[in-house]
């Protein structure tokens, strides 16, 4: 099985560690930096005869018998062109992930939080539950370079609701004066997933303290599923002194 890392301009031990394993390190430079030139780079640089490329990153890895759970999905339905599989984001989170594919017909498009595209031909997803990858991150990591990735990719895709919703989630995180302006306008857009939109519902909540009930509210209407505009909600009534409200 061919394991091909891009090295982007590392400067530490990575490339050397690598290549002790076993792997290919093929070099590349994107300039500006861009994780979607980054990853079709990194398709580039896979030997011809790959059949189903895996996009995986460092700090994942696979769980045991996943190669026979990719494997398994392909000979049961051999029209796939992309695989849904159990992501472990966390020990808390796990959801249903799609960066395994056909190497032949897709690329990955958008500077940050970028999409994987079907470009050549109809996109035929299956649903493997026997293939699994664990997130590692470190507690705390940032990229340094995603606020100003998100301006650009909201300048190349104006009408895309999740892009918005990142720009904001972004400027929240940076205590920055517009996410309030940035999630009241990612809420005018159509699209957008119940949870996105409760949860900038909830933001504008603890940003606009005036108007905290009102969005609250719209939080409950967006996701009724999610309990933490129950609780947030339910908090403010009690200690307004509200314990019918409360309960």
């Amino acid at each position: 099985m061919p394991r091909v890392v891009t090295d982007t301009g590392s400067t530490d031990d990575t490339v050397a560690m690598l290549e002790a394993a076993g792997v290919t390190v093929a070099r590349g430079n994107v300039v500006p930096w861009r994780w979607d030139h980054g990853h079709n780079l990194s398709l580039h640089h896979l030997p011809a005869d790959v059949d189903v490329a895996v996009r995986l990153d460092l700090d994942e890895t696979f769980e045991p018998g996943w190669r026979a759970g990719v494997e398994a999905a392909w000979a049961e339905r051999p029209e796939t062109t992309k695989l849904r599989y159990w992501y472990q984001w966390s020990a808390a989170l796990g959801f249903m992930s799609d960066r395994i594919h056909l190497r032949a017909g897709y690329h990955w498009t958008g500077a940050t939080h970028e999409g994987l595209v079907r470009w050549a031909g109809d996109e035929v997803q299956s649903v493997s539950n026997a293939v699994r990858i664990t997130h590692h991150r470190a507690p705390g990591k940032r990229h340094r370079s995603d606020l100003e990735l998100l301006r650009q990719a909201v300048r190349e895709q104006p009408g895309d609701a999740r892009m918005h919703w990142y720009l904001a989630r972004e400027l929240d995180y940076h205590g920055d004066a517009g996410a309030a302006d940035a999630m009241r306008h990612y809420l005018t857009l159509p699209g957008g997933t119940p949870h996105e939109r409760a949860y900038a519902c909830r933001t504008l909540a603890r940003l606009l303290p005036a108007e905290a009930g009102n969005w609250l509210l719209r939080a409950l209407e967006a996701s009724p599923h999610e309990p933490e505009a129950y609780l947030t909600l339910g908090r403010a009534c009690w200690d307004a002194g509200d314990a019918v409200g409360a309960l």
